[in-house]
């Protein structure tokens, strides 16, 4: 049996264990402040974007006009069927409504560029029904059908 070098049989040695000092660790910067630092960014160099080119375009000391203007539509249902079904778009959607009398009055306030949309359908099996779309009062629409279950439609773009 061969012996190892160390203390003699029996005998144990303290066992000592070298202890670095300890160092601080630097903080690390968490990934949602990094992309929340990247999007807040980029939405501040898309309003600057906007705001150099819309204020390019227009010659010194013109007045900023809005994005957009709120007009009054108005659809108007008339004719003498006795009764009608309707569909018309509206600032929320599309609406439909059946069994209404005739005449028959809708109005809302729609922005520029809005789609203008009615339809009037006779439910009788005779008579006529006529649509008309105006926008602050001036007409922009006009349709008129006559017979059992025809249909008027109008539609255009709001100003």
């Amino acid at each position: 049996m061969t012996h190892l070098p160390g203390p003699p049989h029996g005998q144990h040695q303290p066992y000592e264990q070298a202890q670095a000092p300890l160092q601080p660790v630097p903080p690390v910067q968490s990934r949602s402040n990094i992309g929340k630092a990247i999007f807040i960014t980029a939405v501040i160099m898309l309003v600057f974007g906007w705001w150099f080119v819309s204020n390019s375009k227009r010659p010194a000391g013109a007045p900023v006009s809005p994005v957009s203007t709120v007009h009054t539509v108005a659809y108007d249902i008339a004719g003498s069927a006795g009764s009608m079904s309707i569909t018309a778009t509206s600032p929320t959607g599309t609406e439909q409504a059946s069994g209404r009398a005739l005449p028959a009055h809708l109005t809302y306030q729609m922005e520029s560029g809005a789609f203008a949309y009615v339809s009037a359908q006779n439910e009788g099996e005779a008579g006529s029904i006529t649509c008309t779309i105006r926008v602050d009062g001036q007409v922009i629409s006009t349709n008129r059908s006559e017979g059992a279950y025809t249909i008027a439609t109008c539609k255009g773009r709001v100003p």
